[in-house]
């Protein structure tokens, strides 16, 4: 396309001007009498091949608009008279042009035959459809993020965006969308693809991970080792962790067979009650046990030898840890999980198999703080050996996810409990062990547990067998270690993961997070464990059973770890943050 701005040199299309009247001139005394011989052009029959020729013997040329000599088309003009040669063209308005039609011999429409030009600032003029001149300005439908001017661009009058740098910190907002920066938060300095990732809610960096969700953030808070005060070091080998009434409640077992009740403040303090809340004697020999709150009520489930020959007793708790009352025969002898609705509490126990019954069985009841129970169901044709038990309810139904150690690989397997049945098992994975189960805000399951390659992650469903999604994620040392396990809850950040690798020298515990879709959500998982060149309590440390808790905008981690080179040593430790995971 020229511009409109060169010049527009006219071409001759047929003979010479002095050729043409003397051509005329022979037509005119030439004339056939009596042959019926028409000159080409002679519309009117006379003889005359004049231009502009009208039918009925006229001689107007009314119909040439256009001053060409030629009778226009739709202009009463001689259709069948040429107004052009192949290939002519001309210009037309403004800075528009023609092209004869190749068919018809016929002027075709005026259009466009000149480029923009830049005029002032965002304005430029145009050569529209029709070869007509007029003035534009560049439309900026986004004046925040853009600013928008009118530039040459290889003769062309174009008109060019340009992301602002609102902040002035040399990185323009990615939020123009007609030229997109790389500032993905233009309203402040501390956003930027150079700016270091801080705890402050913003993505720093602009690489979509905020605060601790980045890799280069670590999660707030330092751990607590629990079990040493006044002097005394317990060596504790499981530890439990609920919200109650302000704070964590805690219950760890100790490697003597004795139940600890404790707490873990949001001001970073935690401690253990003394004496034990449930003392090893020739009767009762613990094995561990597990706690829960309702919301008003604190719930604990207590599993040992002893107590009328065996079997898992159930006591209500004060906040300080003393024991309000205990219910005994809950069915089980070797096991058991509790959850709870935030009304009554939901109690899973197991018996292994036996001379008597070589079945494993399965019990479950529901239950409130005055012992009325209701909804007594039970199993006692169960396949396998049923090990680590964890409960979420939801949807009117008990989920409870166990290890089956009968076989090898291990296996992950579900049980359902409702008002009036037991469903299962159903198997999660052929090979996996120790997981753990929570219940989401939109009434799903997410369940997680070890594999040899590290964790996977499942949403499911309140019917237990519906699958949403899942994830399997690498972690650890590529071996399902005997102690390899998961924990998982849910907090205002996502799905929280907990894992656990127990292999090696100098084992591994890190936090991951996800969303609702199984996505994770964290470059990373948050490394808890570091080996150090100088030895430090984290040196030498095989961490398992890790444990999450959220209540009061707060996350609690709790864990057990035993020493790599000598495994009746064994500590627990609990970590206390915010939700963000970040510095308060």
């Amino acid at each position: 396309m020229r511009s409109f701005l060169s010049s527009i040199q006219p071409r001759f299309t047929g003979p010479s001007f002095i050729t043409a009247v003397a051509l005329t001139a022979l037509a005119v005394s030439c004339t056939v009498q009596g042959t019926g011989y028409t000159p080409p052009g002679d519309g009117d029959g006379d003889s005359n091949g004049v231009g502009g020729d009208a039918p009925g013997g006229s001689t107007s040329s009314s119909g040439d608009g256009d001053g060409d000599g030629d009778g226009d088309v739709g202009s009463g003009g001689n259709v069948g008279t040429p107004d052009c040669e192949k290939g002519d063209e001309r210009a037309c308005n403004d800075c528009g042009r023609q092209e004869c039609d190749e068919d018809t011999l016929k002027w075709g429409d005026c259009h466009a035959d000149a480029e923009p030009v830049c005029l002032e600032g965002a304005e430029r003029e145009i050569c529209d459809e029709n070869g007509n001149l007029r003035t534009e300005e560049c439309d900026n439908d986004d004046e925040t993020n853009c600013s928008v001017s009118c530039d040459d661009v290889d003769g062309v009058g174009t008109c060019v965006f340009t992301a602002k740098d609102a902040d002035d910190d040399g990185y323009s907002s990615a939020a123009c969308e007609a030229a997109p920066g790389d500032d993905c938060d233009d309203t402040t300095d501390l956003v930027s693809p150079f700016s270091n990732e801080i705890c402050d809610g913003l993505d720093n960096d602009c690489d979509g991970h905020v605060d601790v969700l980045d890799k280069s953030v670590d999660i707030s808070g330092s751990d607590l080792r629990l079990g040493v005060s006044n002097g005394v070091t317990l060596n504790l080998d499981e530890v439990d962790i609920t919200w109650h009434e302000g704070q964590f409640f805690l219950l760890a077992a100790d490697t003597s067979q004795n139940i600890h009740s404790g707490y873990a403040r949001t001001d970073g303090v935690a401690d253990l009650h003394e004496p034990a809340l449930f003392v090893s004697d020739s009767m009762n020999v613990h094995n561990s046990a597990r706690v829960v709150s309702s919301g008003d009520t604190l719930a604990a489930l207590i599993m040992h030898d002893g107590f009328g020959g065996a079997g898992v007793g159930f006591a209500i708790l004060d906040p300080s840890g003393t024991i309000v009352d205990e219910f005994g025969s809950l069915g089980g002898r070797h096991g058991g999980e509790i959850t709870s609705d935030g009304v009554d509490f939901f109690v899973s126990t197991i018996s292994g198999a036996t001379g008597v019954n070589p079945k494993a069985e399965f019990h479950h009841v529901q239950l409130n703080a005055d012992d009325n129970r209701s909804g007594a169901l039970s199993r006692t044709d169960m396949p396998g050996l049923i090990g680590y038990m964890n409960s979420a309810h939801s949807g009117g139904a008990t989920v409870t996810v166990f290890t089956d150690t009968s076989v090898t690989p291990r296996t992950m397997q579900l049980m359902r409990a409702t008002d009036t049945a037991l469903q299962g098992p159903i198997q999660l994975s052929d090979d996996g062990q120790m997981g753990d189960i929570t219940t989401l805000s939109n009434g799903n399951f997410a369940i997680a547990w070890a594999t040899k390659d590290g964790f996977s992650l499942q949403i499911r469903r309140s019917n237990g067998s519906t699958v949403v999604c899942s994830k399997d994620t690498a972690f650890g040392n590529g071996v399902l270690d005997s102690l390899d396990s998961v924990a998982v809850a849910q907090s205002d950040l996502g799905i929280l993961v907990l894992s656990a690798d127990s292999g090696g020298s100098v084992g591994k515990l890190s936090l991951f997070v996800f969303d609702e879709s199984c996505n994770m959500r964290s470059e990373q998982g948050d490394d808890l464990y570091y080996p150090s060149p100088a030895y430090d309590y984290h040196d030498n440390e095989l961490p398992y059973l890790p444990r999450l808790a959220v209540g009061g905008g707060h996350v609690a981690l709790a864990w057990s770890a035993q020493r790599s080179d000598d495994n009746t040593i064994s500590r627990s430790y609990v970590r206390v943050l915010s939700e963000t995971m970040c510095e308060e």
